[in-house]
């Protein structure tokens, strides 16, 4: 690397001075993680290059968006646009030097997060007025809403009847009662919701195409509950990419009562972790150094509203307030993830990607089915189930793709 790269990227010599400070719990793995980010940085020149085209770094990630945006500006449609950032070899390069090349151990191929994600982040709609939401999506990686149009008095019977099952069932095992429920039970009031046809072409416009829903969880968590006994509660991000959840308040949710944050702009960036595998702690950030530099939305909203966002955003909980919330969340992913995050995991769990899971396995393998906006993804045989996956060789594997490209495969 030469000097004016090396002036353009100075966290590089920092960084490992800096874990205590970025880290939720300093790694003890941390200089090697960081000599390797460092060593792939310098194996890529065409950084350099990415970099005058508006490619920026963060400590913990970095945004291809702008300079893909630049490069693809000459495009006339969205094909188009898909094609020029998925045929930018020096892009992907980069991008796959950056996140696997930090995490040795890790079967979670970069290349699926850029080829499934990037496009849609490039590709911006054309033709069709703006819709509020959409825009605030994909400006700040977030939307409130107001009203989501359900019937609260039914949808809140039939979750609070799940939930004190579930306290139920819990308490029975374990003393004293939890400090957060879930619950997976089926709520036909979501019925409108999924059938709203408005809101399934702003989901699938924003995941870049078709739109699986991955199924919903109840959650409530009690006013006694803590940075110390909600895990989630810290600043993270989901190491799932682009995915959407949309969360419907049960009640009013203000400062007092335990909002998500969000930390505005964050949603775009391809973290390091993102592909850390059994790294989770590297998804994890303190407070200070997510506050000090981005600006920080609390997504307080009414009865029957609530909002929308992008795991791939960093988002943490407000804990500080007195009062318990209680709130359904649902889960869409893109068509073609999933299945590829579980080929590709190896020995790895699952993970995160889908949240919903029965064992380590995908409670909807192919999403949620019966759903005309929100197809499952039809896999012949499969029939809706989980089905084991044959075990495939890499070398098998980079012959089959090599044969399907017409030319040797190059591993980027």
């Amino acid at each position: 690397m030469n000097a004016t790269a090396a002036q353009l990227w100075p966290w590089l010599a920092l960084l490992q001075l800096e874990a205590k400070t970025i880290f939720l719990r300093p790694p003890a793995t941390a200089a090697a993680y960081f000599r390797r980010q460092a060593a792939a940085q310098t194996r890529c020149p065409s950084l350099d290059r990415l970099v005058d085209d508006g490619l920026s770094f963060t400590p913990i990630s970095a945004d291809f968006s702008p300079a893909m945006q630049k490069l693809c500006a000459g495009t006339s449609s969205a094909n188009e646009t898909v094609r020029c950032v998925l045929s930018n070899r020096e892009a992907a390069a980069a991008a796959s030097a950056l996140l696997f090349s930090a995490h040795p151990g890790s079967s979670l191929r970069p290349r699926v997060f850029w080829e499934v994600d990037q496009p849609a982040r490039v590709v911006l709609p054309r033709g069709r007025p703006s819709e509020a939401m959409l825009g605030s999506l994909q400006a700040n990686g977030y939307a409130r809403v107001d009203d989501w149009g359900l019937d609260m008095d039914t949808l809140s019977s039939q979750a609070a009847a799940h939930l004190e099952r579930a306290n139920q069932r819990r308490v029975a095992k374990h003393r004293p009662a939890p400090l957060s429920v879930t619950s997976r039970e089926p709520l036909p009031a979501l019925a409108p919701l999924l059938s709203n046809r408005s809101l399934a072409r702003i989901i699938s416009t924003y995941l870049g195409g078709r739109a699986r829903y991955d199924g919903h969880v109840i959650l409530h968590l009690s006013p006694n509950a803590s940075l110390k006994t909600y895990s989630s509660a810290n600043w993270h991000h989901d190491r799932c990419g682009r995915r959407l959840k949309l969360w419907i308040y049960l009640h009013n949710v203000q400062a007092d009562g335990k909002p998500t944050l969000v930390a505005a702009g964050t949603h775009n960036a391809m973290h390091f972790s993102l592909a850390a595998g059994k790294l989770g702690w590297l998804a994890r950030f303190r407070d200070s150094y997510v506050r000090d530099r981005h600006s920080v939305a609390a997504m307080t909203g009414r009865q029957g509203g609530g909002f929308v966002f992008d795991t791939n955003a960093l988002h943490g909980t407000d804990m500080s307030g007195p009062l318990g919330r209680t709130a359904i969340i649902l889960e869409f992913h893109p068509h073609g993830k999933i299945s590829r995050l579980i080929k590709e995991r190896g020995a790895e769990p699952l993970g995160p990607c889908p949240s919903l899971t029965e064992r380590g396995r995908p409670t909807w393998p192919l999403g949620v089915p019966g759903l005309p906006l929100y197809p499952n993804e039809r896999d012949e045989g499969a029939a809706g189930r989980w089905r084991r996956l044959k075990h495939v060789s890499v070398k098998h594997r980079r012959r089959r793709a090599s044969k399907a490209r017409g030319g040797p495969l190059r591993d980027e």
